[in-house]
């Protein structure tokens, strides 16, 4: 692989990496002028704790194919003064940007040319020397992951528009509408949790409905009550919703080169969804003081995580382009 017009050897391919690196024993010998640096904050940690700081990043052209098949695109490499027995870490940043794909078992790994299929075949003596090395010195493969996990990419959009939404018919016969009987003990850790969702505004009651859910309760490790409905048939009677959720990889190399992160934390943001209101009565439980059902989206629900992250995309769209 040419980086810098500098044939480079002893190249880590990571698949695990978020960052693409240039270990500074390696940049020395380039020669390139240090005033090509550009100043960077950004923490990596690998997988046993141990934390780096690098400081300074460079772009540089990477070229890989031979003839009229080369490919060559523009890497931003992190600088960091670590000392590897790899020359370079080529993480997911690279690898996605050649559409690499990899084979571990067979050290290699295909991307595509100019009119067809190239690959690039390792050498497993000299991968097995460097694996040697890296262990005498205790240490791991790195596999980066940085700070922080919120930055997203655009997901697909989907039509939101309640002109859509499925109609689906619960089975008003089903044996879950059976109010549970409880000991005291839980019997005034329902109470408690019914009084504060009616006084936050999240539940109202209601009469006359055939379909209810049970109030369960689970002791957590401070000895005090959680409080949730079972609506585990009303989820197994509704259909997945396919929206994409971002995925953790892309979260991740999205923040590197950056050195500040903004968090917005969206305290009980579910609860900030109000529910279709034909869909209200599927969400009634019972309990000793009455028949309640929510009136906002609930955590338990099986497509909760997906409205949410739809409403949230729509929210920000101008921000996330």
């Amino acid at each position: 692989m040419i980086i810098a017009n500098h044939k480079v050897y002893r190249i880590l391919v990571d698949t695990r990496s978020s960052a693409d690196i240039l270990y500074s024993k390696a940049f020395n010998k380039m020669g390139i002028d240090r005033s090509c640096l550009r100043p960077v904050r950004t923490s990596l940690h690998g997988f046993a704790g141990d934390k780096v700081i690098s400081e300074r990043a460079i772009s540089l052209p990477v070229t890989t194919g031979e003839g009229q098949n080369q490919v060559t695109l523009l890497v931003d490499f992190l600088v960091l003064n670590t000392s590897l027995a790899y020359n370079v870490t080529l993480g997911r940043p690279s690898l996605n940007a050649m559409r690499v794909v990899v084979s571990t078992y067979h050290l290699m790994m295909k991307f595509p040319a100019i009119g067809m299929i190239d690959y690039l075949r390792g050498d497993r003596r000299e991968a097995r020397c460097c694996y040697v090395v890296e262990v005498r010195k205790g240490l791991t493969k790195q596999a980066l992951a940085g700070d922080m996990l919120d930055p997203r990419e655009d997901p697909l959009e989907r039509n939101s528009s309640m002109d859509d939404l499925l109609t689906i018919t619960l089975d008003d016969t089903d044996p879950s509408n059976r109010k549970g009987a409880f000991e005291p003990e839980r019997y005034a850790a329902i109470v408690d949790k019914v009084t504060k969702l009616i006084n936050g505004g999240f539940i109202e009651e209601v009469l006359y409905l055939d379909w209810i859910a049970n109030v369960m309760l689970v002791k957590k490790a401070n000895e005090k009550w959680r409080v949730w409905v079972d609506y585990l048939d009303m989820n197994k009677a509704c259909l997945i919703d396919s929206f994409p959720l971002p995925r953790i990889d892309q979260l991740v190399d999205s923040i590197i080169g950056h050195e500040l992160l903004t968090f917005m934390d969206a305290y009980s943001g579910y609860n900030q969804v109000a529910m279709h209101p034909p869909d209200k009565q599927k969400m009634t439980f019972v309990t000793d003081k009455g028949l309640y059902s929510y009136r906002v989206m609930l955590f338990d629900l099986k497509n909760a995580g997906v409205t949410y992250q739809r409403l949230v995309n729509k929210m920000f769209a101008q921000q996330i382009g």
